[in-house]
Protein backbone atom coordinates (compact mmCIF):
# COMPACT_ATOMS: atom_id res chain seq x y z
CA UNK A 1 0.00 0.00 0.00
CA UNK A 2 1.38 3.26 -1.07
CA UNK A 3 0.82 5.79 1.52
CA UNK A 4 2.09 9.61 2.58
CA UNK A 5 4.45 8.39 5.01
CA UNK A 6 6.22 5.78 2.63
CA UNK A 7 9.85 6.53 1.38
CA UNK A 8 9.80 7.46 -2.32
CA UNK A 9 11.72 4.37 -3.14
CA UNK A 10 9.06 2.30 -1.53
CA UNK A 11 6.43 3.68 -4.01
CA UNK A 12 8.53 3.62 -6.75
CA UNK A 13 8.62 -0.45 -5.58
CA UNK A 14 4.98 -0.87 -5.79
CA UNK A 15 5.18 0.98 -9.31
CA UNK A 16 7.85 -1.61 -10.65
CA UNK A 17 5.27 -4.44 -10.21
CA UNK A 18 3.44 -3.23 -13.56
CA UNK A 19 6.82 -3.72 -15.03
CA UNK A 20 5.94 -7.28 -14.77
CA UNK A 21 5.59 -9.81 -16.75
CA UNK A 22 9.29 -10.27 -17.48
CA UNK A 23 10.69 -11.93 -20.78
CA UNK A 24 12.49 -15.13 -20.49
CA UNK A 25 16.26 -14.61 -19.20
CA UNK A 26 15.02 -12.06 -17.21
CA UNK A 27 13.91 -12.93 -13.57
CA UNK A 28 12.73 -9.87 -10.66
CA UNK A 29 14.56 -8.83 -7.79
CA UNK A 30 14.01 -11.48 -4.90
CA UNK A 31 14.80 -8.48 -2.19
CA UNK A 32 16.57 -5.17 -2.08
CA UNK A 33 20.35 -5.28 -0.76
CA UNK A 34 20.60 -3.89 2.69
CA UNK A 35 22.87 -1.15 1.86
CA UNK A 36 24.28 1.26 -1.18
CA UNK A 37 23.10 0.06 -4.41
CA UNK A 38 22.11 0.76 -7.59
CA UNK A 39 18.17 0.97 -8.13
CA UNK A 40 16.01 -1.66 -8.69
CA UNK A 41 18.66 -3.90 -6.81
CA UNK A 42 18.54 -1.42 -3.37
CA UNK A 43 17.30 2.07 -2.89
CA UNK A 44 19.48 3.36 -5.52
CA UNK A 45 20.75 6.43 -2.53
CA UNK A 46 24.22 6.99 -1.26
CA UNK A 47 24.71 5.44 2.34
CA UNK A 48 21.39 3.12 2.72
CA UNK A 49 22.28 1.47 5.73
CA UNK A 50 20.53 -1.49 7.41
CA UNK A 51 18.41 -0.50 10.82
CA UNK A 52 18.65 2.56 9.89
CA UNK A 53 15.99 5.12 7.51
CA UNK A 54 16.71 5.42 4.10
CA UNK A 55 18.43 8.81 3.39
CA UNK A 56 15.91 11.46 2.01
CA UNK A 57 15.03 10.92 -2.53
CA UNK A 58 17.53 13.81 -3.69
CA UNK A 59 15.28 15.64 -5.05
CA UNK A 60 15.91 17.91 -7.39
CA UNK A 61 19.37 16.39 -7.51
CA UNK A 62 21.24 14.31 -9.96
CA UNK A 63 19.93 11.08 -11.60
CA UNK A 64 22.69 8.52 -12.79
CA UNK A 65 21.45 6.26 -15.45
CA UNK A 66 22.49 2.98 -16.17
CA UNK A 67 21.37 0.35 -18.45
CA UNK A 68 20.62 -2.63 -16.45
CA UNK A 69 21.34 -4.08 -12.75
CA UNK A 70 23.02 -7.28 -13.17
CA UNK A 71 22.81 -10.76 -13.17
CA UNK A 72 21.35 -13.26 -11.10
CA UNK A 73 24.67 -14.78 -10.15
CA UNK A 74 26.19 -11.11 -9.58
CA UNK A 75 22.99 -9.86 -7.57
CA UNK A 76 23.46 -12.79 -5.33
CA UNK A 77 26.93 -11.79 -4.14
CA UNK A 78 25.91 -8.50 -4.06
CA UNK A 79 23.02 -9.60 -1.64
CA UNK A 80 24.91 -11.42 0.84
CA UNK A 81 27.78 -8.86 0.97
CA UNK A 82 25.51 -6.40 1.87
CA UNK A 83 26.23 -3.94 -0.78
CA UNK A 84 27.59 -3.53 -4.07
CA UNK A 85 31.69 -3.03 -4.31
CA UNK A 86 32.13 0.61 -3.85
CA UNK A 87 35.74 -0.03 -4.62
CA UNK A 88 35.07 -1.89 -7.72
CA UNK A 89 35.24 -0.76 -11.22
CA UNK A 90 32.02 0.56 -11.77
CA UNK A 91 31.91 2.39 -8.12
CA UNK A 92 35.40 3.05 -7.89
CA UNK A 93 35.97 5.52 -11.39
CA UNK A 94 32.11 6.73 -10.86
CA UNK A 95 32.69 7.93 -7.63
CA UNK A 96 36.08 9.85 -8.79
CA UNK A 97 34.27 11.30 -11.59
CA UNK A 98 31.46 12.67 -9.39
CA UNK A 99 34.20 13.87 -7.01
CA UNK A 100 36.25 15.84 -9.81
CA UNK A 101 32.97 17.75 -11.18
CA UNK A 102 31.89 18.25 -7.38
CA UNK A 103 28.51 16.46 -7.29
CA UNK A 104 27.67 14.88 -4.10
CA UNK A 105 26.72 11.01 -4.33
CA UNK A 106 24.12 12.00 -1.92
CA UNK A 107 22.56 14.00 -4.22
CA UNK A 108 22.29 11.82 -6.63
CA UNK A 109 19.77 8.67 -7.50
CA UNK A 110 21.64 5.63 -9.00
CA UNK A 111 19.27 3.72 -11.03
CA UNK A 112 18.54 1.21 -14.36
CA UNK A 113 16.73 1.68 -17.51
CA UNK A 114 15.74 -1.98 -17.56
CA UNK A 115 14.42 -3.78 -14.18
CA UNK A 116 15.13 -7.25 -13.49
CA UNK A 117 17.82 -9.88 -13.28
CA UNK A 118 19.49 -11.09 -16.03
CA UNK A 119 19.35 -15.41 -15.39
CA UNK A 120 22.48 -16.91 -14.95
CA UNK A 121 26.30 -15.48 -14.45
CA UNK A 122 27.02 -13.02 -17.42
CA UNK A 123 25.94 -9.59 -17.08
CA UNK A 124 27.37 -8.57 -20.11
CA UNK A 125 26.57 -8.38 -23.81
CA UNK A 126 22.65 -7.61 -25.31
CA UNK A 127 20.02 -7.58 -22.52
CA UNK A 128 17.40 -10.59 -22.69
CA UNK A 129 14.28 -8.12 -22.48
CA UNK A 130 15.86 -5.45 -25.12
CA UNK A 131 14.00 -7.75 -28.23
CA UNK A 132 10.76 -7.75 -26.26
CA UNK A 133 9.01 -4.41 -27.41
CA UNK A 134 6.08 -4.32 -25.02
CA UNK A 135 8.96 -4.84 -21.74
CA UNK A 136 10.94 -2.28 -23.13
CA UNK A 137 7.97 0.26 -23.11
CA UNK A 138 6.98 -0.64 -19.52
CA UNK A 139 10.50 0.00 -18.45
CA UNK A 140 10.04 3.33 -20.66
CA UNK A 141 7.15 4.35 -18.52
CA UNK A 142 8.52 3.14 -15.44
CA UNK A 143 11.57 5.67 -15.57
CA UNK A 144 9.52 8.49 -16.40
CA UNK A 145 7.42 7.48 -12.94
CA UNK A 146 11.34 7.66 -11.64
CA UNK A 147 12.04 10.67 -12.94
CA UNK A 148 8.86 12.54 -11.82
CA UNK A 149 9.59 11.00 -8.66
CA UNK A 150 13.06 12.51 -8.32
CA UNK A 151 12.24 15.53 -10.89
CA UNK A 152 15.91 15.85 -11.40
CA UNK A 153 17.86 18.87 -12.36
CA UNK A 154 20.64 16.67 -14.55
CA UNK A 155 20.58 12.93 -16.14
CA UNK A 156 24.08 11.34 -16.59
CA UNK A 157 23.64 8.22 -18.72
CA UNK A 158 26.09 5.77 -18.17
CA UNK A 159 27.07 3.68 -21.73
CA UNK A 160 26.57 3.90 -25.11
CA UNK A 161 22.31 1.90 -24.98
CA UNK A 162 20.76 4.35 -22.91
CA UNK A 163 20.34 6.93 -24.54
CA UNK A 164 18.76 5.69 -27.61
CA UNK A 165 16.56 3.40 -25.56
CA UNK A 166 15.04 6.46 -23.85
CA UNK A 167 15.15 8.49 -27.10
CA UNK A 168 11.28 8.45 -27.53
CA UNK A 169 10.63 9.37 -23.88
CA UNK A 170 10.98 13.31 -25.26
CA UNK A 171 11.35 15.42 -28.62
CA UNK A 172 14.46 16.85 -27.03
CA UNK A 173 15.50 13.63 -26.99
CA UNK A 174 14.74 12.36 -30.31
CA UNK A 175 18.44 13.33 -31.82
CA UNK A 176 19.57 9.89 -30.00
CA UNK A 177 16.72 8.12 -31.41
CA UNK A 178 19.25 6.48 -34.34
CA UNK A 179 22.99 7.30 -32.23
CA UNK A 180 23.76 3.41 -31.14
CA UNK A 181 27.19 4.88 -30.45
CA UNK A 182 29.45 7.55 -28.94
CA UNK A 183 30.99 8.28 -32.32
CA UNK A 184 26.98 8.92 -33.72
CA UNK A 185 26.62 11.51 -31.00
CA UNK A 186 29.62 13.29 -30.68
CA UNK A 187 30.16 13.99 -34.22
CA UNK A 188 26.51 15.54 -34.48
CA UNK A 189 27.39 17.24 -31.07
CA UNK A 190 24.35 15.64 -29.39
CA UNK A 191 26.15 14.79 -25.85
CA UNK A 192 24.49 17.33 -23.71
CA UNK A 193 20.71 17.82 -24.36
CA UNK A 194 19.09 20.69 -22.24
CA UNK A 195 15.74 21.49 -21.41
CA UNK A 196 14.24 17.94 -21.52
CA UNK A 197 10.64 17.44 -20.70
CA UNK A 198 8.05 14.67 -20.10
CA UNK A 199 4.98 16.54 -19.85
CA UNK A 200 5.50 16.90 -16.82
CA UNK A 201 6.09 20.83 -15.06
CA UNK A 202 9.87 20.92 -14.60
CA UNK A 203 12.61 20.17 -17.15
CA UNK A 204 15.69 18.38 -16.99
CA UNK A 205 19.38 18.35 -19.08
CA UNK A 206 20.71 14.80 -19.99
CA UNK A 207 24.19 13.89 -20.69
CA UNK A 208 25.28 11.17 -22.19
CA UNK A 209 28.98 9.64 -20.64
CA UNK A 210 30.80 6.28 -20.97
CA UNK A 211 30.25 3.46 -18.59
CA UNK A 212 32.12 4.15 -16.12
CA UNK A 213 33.63 0.40 -15.74
CA UNK A 214 34.74 0.45 -18.92
CA UNK A 215 36.09 4.36 -18.98
CA UNK A 216 39.88 3.63 -19.31
CA UNK A 217 39.16 1.83 -22.41
CA UNK A 218 36.15 4.07 -24.41
CA UNK A 219 36.77 7.27 -23.26
CA UNK A 220 39.43 7.92 -25.17
CA UNK A 221 37.59 8.35 -28.33
CA UNK A 222 35.29 10.59 -26.89
CA UNK A 223 35.24 14.24 -28.54
CA UNK A 224 33.11 17.60 -27.41
CA UNK A 225 33.69 21.09 -28.51
CA UNK A 226 37.25 20.59 -29.44
CA UNK A 227 38.19 18.31 -26.54
CA UNK A 228 39.05 14.57 -26.73
CA UNK A 229 39.21 11.64 -24.40
CA UNK A 230 38.89 12.67 -20.68
CA UNK A 231 38.71 16.14 -20.99
CA UNK A 232 36.18 15.93 -23.71
CA UNK A 233 33.60 13.79 -21.01
CA UNK A 234 34.78 16.08 -18.21
CA UNK A 235 33.72 19.27 -20.57
CA UNK A 236 30.41 17.45 -20.89
CA UNK A 237 29.76 16.80 -17.70
CA UNK A 238 30.59 20.69 -16.93
CA UNK A 239 28.49 22.09 -19.66
CA UNK A 240 25.45 19.77 -18.66
CA UNK A 241 25.86 21.07 -14.67
CA UNK A 242 26.06 24.37 -15.43
CA UNK A 243 23.00 24.05 -18.02
CA UNK A 244 21.01 22.54 -15.38
CA UNK A 245 21.63 24.83 -12.94
CA UNK A 246 19.67 27.48 -15.30
CA UNK A 247 16.71 25.12 -15.41
CA UNK A 248 13.26 26.47 -13.64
Amino acid sequence: MITKQNHPVDHLRVLMEAVSPYPPGVIPIPAAVAHTSFFPGGTGIWNTASGKPTPPMPTGGFMILGHDYDSEAGYQKTFLRGSENLDGPTWGNLLKLLRRVNISPKDCFFTNFFMGLRVGKVAMGIFPGRGDTEFVKRCRHFLSQQLEFQRPRLVVTLGAHVPHLIALMSSRLSPWNNAKTFRRIDCNDQSVLTEVSFNQDFTTTFAALTHPCYRQLNVRTRQYRGEQGEAAELLMLADAIAFSQRSP
